[in-house]
């Protein structure tokens, strides 16, 4: 409702004004987010669709990142090689392995002797602070939280993992 927008605006003008400096950057004819991926922009077009594939392209380049971080041994990559775009890169036990990434969150499987293991692998690599992403509240790059969650038997039956 218009009410409810005008109160998001009041609440969060960093916000807005974030997003209209987007949305003027799709009118100019191109977009970048932090971590560099270009989008092209003809005619003049922008709007919402501009600030959608900043956020979107910008939370797939972070969990591409975490996986290399993750997944560098497993895949024959050097230690240097993927220390390039990850500051914490953490490989998971070899008898663990991510069988498939939907949207923002990794499904993996492992044995449940190193289940501990594997989560706070898990939660060091994927909420280390991204440089790309530093402002003055957060200089050193902002670090996105992560919910952790397991289950004994199927995708369908989890839950969120509380430690040891």
């Amino acid at each position: 409702t218009a009410a409810r927008y005008a109160k998001w605006r009041e609440v969060m003008p960093q916000s807005v004004s974030w997003q209209q400096e987007v949305m003027a950057s799709a009118k100019r004819g191109q977009l970048r987010n932090p971590f560099g991926r270009a989008r092209l922009f003809s005619g003049g077009a922008g709007g919402p669709a501009a600030v959608a594939v900043v956020t979107q392209s910008t939370a797939a380049d972070i969990l591409h990142r975490a996986m290399i971080g993750l997944l560098w041994e497993q895949i024959g990559w050097p230690r240097l090689a993927a220390e390039k775009v990850v500051r914490q890169a953490r490989p998971l036990p070899q008898s663990a392995h991510i069988i498939a990434q939907v949207h923002d969150e990794l499904l993996g499987e492992c044995p449940r002797e190193v289940l501990d293991e594997v989560m706070e692998t898990l939660r060091e690599v994927m909420t280390q602070p991204w440089p790309e992403l530093k402002s003055e509240l957060t200089p050193d790059g902002l670090a996105i939280p992560v919910s952790l969650c397991w289950s004994e038997n199927s995708w369908g039956e989890m839950e969120i993992y509380n430690g040891k």
